[in-house]
C-alpha cells in the first residue's frame, strides 16, 4: 500500500517533468486522494495556477495573488473560479485563443493591468468598461475594428495597446481620458492626421504609430 510520502513523491516527480500530460495526471491523483499536502508540494502546486483553479487547490494562496500569468495556456474561455480572485491587480492573458470576455471579469474591481494581446477577439470587450481602476490595457494582436465611445468610462486609463489590430479610428471621447500617457498603435489603420489631432488634445500622451 502506498503511503502519503509515496504519493507526494510521485506527484512531485510528475509536476517536475513540466509535461502537460504529466501535470494533468498529477492533479488527477491529487483529486482522488485525501491527505495533508506537504509544504514542499504545496509550494510546487502554486507554480500551476490554472489547474489549481480548476481543481480547487491552493485557493488561499490564489486569493492573495495580485498578479497572475495565464499567457500561452491555449485558453478558449476563462475559468469561472478566476473571478473569485478579488485581489488581482495584474492579469496576463496574452497569446491564447479567447474570442470573448465574460461579464464576470467586472468582479475584479482592483484590476489595474489587463493583457489580452494576441487572442481572437473581434470586438472590443465592453465587459472591461466596468473595471474602475484599469490603468493599462493590451488589446493588440486581435481583430478588433472599433473602440467604443464608452471607453471614456475608464477614467484611470494611462496606456492602451492596439498594435496589429484593425482599428481605423478612435472615438472623439477618447480625448476625454486625461490620464493617458501612452498609445501604441503600430500596425493599426488609424490615419496620421487623426493621431496628430489626438496628440493636440492629449499633449501628455506619447503616441507610437
Amino acid at each position: 500500500m502506498r503511503t502519503n510520502t509515496d504519493y507526494t513523491k510521485a506527484i512531485m516527480d510528475l509536476l517536475g517533468s513540466k509535461q502537460k500530460v504529466n501535470i494533468k495526471l498529477a492533479f488527477l491523483l491529487l483529486s482522488n486522494q485525501n491527505f495533508h499536502l506537504h509544504q514542499q508540494l504545496s509550494i510546487k502546486l502554486q507554480q500551476y495556477p490554472l489547474p489549481c483553479l480548476e481543481h480547487g487547490f491552493e485557493m488561499e494562496y490564489l486569493h492573495s495573488l495580485e498578479k497572475l500569468y495565464l499567457n500561452w495556456k491555449e485558453l478558449q474561455e476563462l475559468p469561472q473560479k478566476l473571478f473569485y480572485l478579488k485581489n488581482l491587480k495584474n492579469l496576463i492573458l496574452s497569446d491564447n485563443s479567447l474570442t470573448s470576455i465574460p461579464w464576470e471579469i467586472s468582479k475584479l474591481k482592483k484590476l489595474e493591468v489587463l493583457n489580452l494581446y494576441g487572442n481572437r477577439l473581434t470586438q472590443f470587450p465592453k465587459e472591461i468598461l466596468e473595471l474602475p481602476n484599469l490603468r493599462v490595457l493590451y488589446l493588440g494582436g486581435n481583430q478588433i475594428q472599433e473602440i467604443p465611445p464608452e471607453i471614456e468610462k475608464l477614467t484611470k486609463l494611462q496606456a492602451l495597446d492596439i498594435r496589429r489590430s484593425r482599428v481605423t479610428q478612435l472615438p472623439s471621447e477618447f480625448s476625454h481620458l486625461k490620464n493617458m500617457r501612452e498609445l501604441a498603435c503600430e500596425g493599426s489603420h488609424i490615419h496620421r492626421k487623426d493621431l496628430h489631432e489626438l496628440k493636440r488634445r492629449l499633449p501628455n500622451c506619447e503616441i507610437y504609430a
